[in-house]
């Protein structure tokens, strides 16, 4: 399968040469297949929107190309970029961008007239797109009659009339209440579902990833990362998953997750948050953040294991946790423990370039660690199971639902065959030993 986008070696300066250079776009590489919803992702600043209307051929970059249905578009002439943007994109703006001065249904059809369109063909194509979202009884009012949600419906119908392949959305949800938010979204992943748009979503939103398929993380100008969505099917080429697929494999589950909340966390902060997370749930807020930055500072060695018992048990005043006791020795020695297994782990996993037996090393390692945790022994047969499983899972040939899909499923029908709370318990203490199998910001 071809990519409907093709971003290669993309950079954008502003200024350049000057001493207020700015580099908002930095070698940038991605492709978008047909039919995909991509969300690029990060803060304020990061050139999300940026690397969108360069896509939309608003801003021409200093470097690189972007290929759209094979076409460099940077390298078109002004006719070829009005016919692009006619036949190809429709922009969705958070403003809105809607003519006061005309009506609701002839903001719709403006793009038509640009391509000779009868009024009264144009006027019936608008009137249908204006019905389909709710807000065909508004046609004939001004759009300043209308609510923010319901006028960037009008926004969404307008970038929809010439029946592009393409939707640009720039934080379309910006100026909007939830509920009309919610309702912009649902529209979206309407148009890529049933119509089988391409979406291209900008946003800060980590709410809105759940409606990707994949998400693009940016962050000062830098693609950082791309991650794919579990619960939507993929629409991208088998090489291309396996690629991204690879690029994640034997990384905990439970540092996916928090990864695609929190993209600009460093290494040792996703890992600190993913230790806490497993261990905590009765903490309030504040002292969960003071607690993930002790485990962060002892995760890179700048506190003993003494200060960090001790900083357990500190007031939150004098920069400790503010735990009890009994709460912070437990929680100590839970978390010592944790660094200690997946330290052994890591040494294994590391040396598997250079020893051949090493990664068996570490899924024997494992094995132990997960046997410790049961109250009655495994079967032989079970237990060469359970370490097929393991390898599998650390080469990334089955996600965390597949690890716990085997151990669940009974012994006779291929599993490992043990109860859904043991299976449960396995799958959340494996994912905790991989914490440390990866660097992360590669």
């Amino acid at each position: 399968m071809e990519p409907l986008i093709k971003i290669e070696n993309l950079s954008l300066v502003y200024d350049k040469g000057k001493p207020n250079e700015t580099k908002a776009l930095a070698d940038i590489n991605a492709e978008i297949y047909p039919s995909e919803f991509i969300i690029f992702f990060g803060p304020s600043g990061c050139g999300k929107s940026t690397l969108l209307y360069v896509i939309a051929a608003m801003q021409t970059p200093t470097s690189g190309r972007i290929l759209v249905e094979g076409l460099p578009i940077s390298q078109m002439k002004d006719t070829d970029v009005t016919k692009y943007r006619q036949n190809s994109i429709g922009m969705v703006f958070q403003q809105y961008n809607l003519i006061p001065s005309l009506s609701v249904i002839d903001n719709v059809a403006i793009p038509q007239t640009f391509k000779s369109v009868s009024r009264s063909e144009r006027t019936v194509k608008a009137q249908k797109l204006l019905d389909r979202f709710g807000i065909g009884a508004f046609s004939k009012r001004l759009t300043t009659e209308l609510s923010g949600g319901q006028q960037q419906r009008v926004s969404i119908a307008r970038s929809l009339i010439n029946d592009t392949p393409i939707i640009l959305a720039d934080e379309p949800t910006g100026n909007l209440d939830s509920k009309s938010s919610q309702n912009v979204l649902d529209i979206l992943q309407e148009l890529n579902e049933k119509d089988k748009k391409a979406v291209i979503l900008v946003t800060h939103d980590p709410n809105q990833l759940q409606y990707a398929h994949r998400v693009f993380h940016m962050k000062d100008g830098k693609l950082i990362r791309q991650t794919m969505n579990p619960q939507r099917p993929q629409r991208i080429d088998p090489q291309t998953r396996e690629k991204i697929t690879k690029s994640f494999s034997g990384i905990s589950s439970a540092i996916v997750d928090i990864l695609s909340v929190y993209p600009e966390l460093t290494e040792s902060r996703l890992k600190s948050k993913a230790i806490v997370n497993y261990l905590m749930s009765e903490l309030d807020t504040t002292q969960i953040d003071r607690l993930e930055r002790l485990v962060e500072d002892r995760i890179l060695g700048k506190i003993s294991k003494d200060d960090f018992h001790g900083m357990l048990d500190d007031p939150m005043e004098k920069g400790g946790a503010g735990l009890n006791y009994q709460t912070s020795k437990k929680i100590g020695d839970s978390i010592e423990a944790l660094l200690a297994e997946t330290d052994v782990i890591q040494k294994d996993i590391e040396a598997s370039d250079e020893k051949p037996t090493a990664i068996d090393d570490a899924v024997g390692e494992i094995r132990s660690q997960l046997s410790d945790a049961l109250t009655s022994a495994l079967s032989e047969e079970q237990s060469t199971r359970l370490s097929d499983l393991i390898k599998r899972h650390l080469t990334g040939a089955v996600d965390k639902a597949g690890f716990f899909k085997e151990i669940d499923t009974s012994f006779s029908h291929g599993g490992v065959g043990l109860r859904k709370e043991i299976a449960e318990d396995l799958t959340r203490r494996m994912e905790i030993l991989l914490i440390k199998f990866k660097d992360f910001t590669e």
